[in-house]
């Protein structure tokens, strides 16, 4: 293992780089990417030593929460320790493991399938039932404040969030529409129509409307559109190399020789073709994945002209007073239909992973 890290690490000291852009712009990234203390004047770094990770929420308010857990198991493991150390000194139990011992090495194979007759039943079970029930006990009580603990720097942690600018705080979700409702134009006109008619606002006030789609019936189609645009981007970004190659064989680059793309080390290309079925290319030669970019049934402007709303929308708005007044005017539903159809309204509690904000 230690020698494929180094043969690794030379293979990839050894690369050049294929894009120095991109480079440039993922060394950016990361540097933007560090948690800094914006608590502080100048945002400095946290120490590697004094940050306060059981605390604050660093990374968010599920990190202390995480890193917390393992306070947990320490306890308990030195709980458990004490009860384990304090139970094996006892005065009755060592002397008779002694004479076990004994009896063992001066007795044939047959004498040793006796040796329960030495051993002090009584006396050892009632020690490990005790053993046990105290380990069993102080853990659960361990665990009872660890989680009264946890749940108060939750809350604590949860109402800090309150003056972040979360984009939960200015969407609600409105469910209820029919599934050809698929015109965001349509969508905007309504929901101002229905802010003006609860003198909250109007169609200004709207920032955005994000329809969810139903592709549940199409998906297969969708993941291969996915992954033939993937493919294209990927060719496309190839053919751009071999031209800047070309261009630069031919002297017209004047900056550092451009390198050839390099899809990795042999085993890393291995484990790629094992988990994902991509493609292995190894001295000009490329062995075909097992996972082929599948093709879509039809074309994707048909594919993604069929797609019919699943029956919510998520609204987004200019500002959270806006979207309080909304979930308190209307807790139930909508006081005008959309198409004869009630709609309904919920808070957006939590960011999906499938919605797109930048629909």
């Amino acid at each position: 293992l230690v020698l494929w890290i180094c043969i690794d690490l030379f293979f990839q000291w050894c690369r050049p780089y294929t894009n120095k852009d991109a480079l440039r712009q993922g060394l950016r990234h990361r540097s933007r990417c560090l948690l800094r203390n914006h608590a502080e004047k100048g945002h400095p770094f946290y120490g590697f030593f004094d940050a306060p990770l059981h605390t604050s929420p660093i990374g968010g308010p599920g990190m202390p929460l995480f890193f917390n857990w393992f306070v947990l198991i320490f306890v308990v493991s030195c709980w458990l320790c004490i009860m384990s150390a304090s139970f094996s000194s006892s005065s009755d139990i060592n002397p008779k493991q002694q004479e076990v011992c004994v009896y063992l090495e001066s007795q044939s194979t047959a004498d040793k399938l006796n040796i329960h007759a030495i051993l002090p039943y009584e006396t050892s079970r009632s020690t490990l039932l005790s053993w046990t029930a105290l380990g069993y006990f102080g853990a659960a009580v361990i665990t009872v404040l660890f989680l009264i603990w946890q749940h108060r720097l939750w809350c604590k942690l949860h109402d800090g969030e309150a003056t972040e600018p979360l984009l939960q705080l200015y969407a609600f979700e409105a469910r209820g529409f029919p599934p050809d409702a698929t015109d965001k134009l349509e969508l905007r006109v309504f929901f101002g129509e229905v802010l003006q008619h609860c003198n909250i606002g109007s169609d200004r006030d709207i920032l955005d409307v994000s329809i969810a789609y139903g592709f549940h019936d199409v998906s297969d189609d969708i993941s291969a559109l996915i992954d033939r645009s993937l493919k294209d981007a990927r060719e496309q970004r190839h053919s751009r190399l071999s031209e800047a190659l070309m261009s630069a064989d031919q002297g017209l680059l004047e900056d550092e020789p451009v390198a050839e793309p390099n899809a990795g080390t042999p085993w890393t290309q291995l484990l790629g073709w094992i988990f994902v079925g991509a493609d292995i290319h190894f001295f000009g030669r490329t062995i075909p994945g097992w996972n082929a970019v599948p093709e879509p049934s039809s074309s994707s402007s048909s594919i993604l002209g069929s797609l019919q709303s699943s029956g919510s929308v998520i609204v987004v708005l200019q500002n959270a007073h806006i979207r309080q007044q909304v979930l308190e005017m209307c807790p139930k539903k909508l006081p005008k239909p959309f198409r004869d159809h009630e709609i309904a309204v919920f808070a957006v509690v939590d960011e999906p992973e499938s919605i797109n904000w930048n629909n």
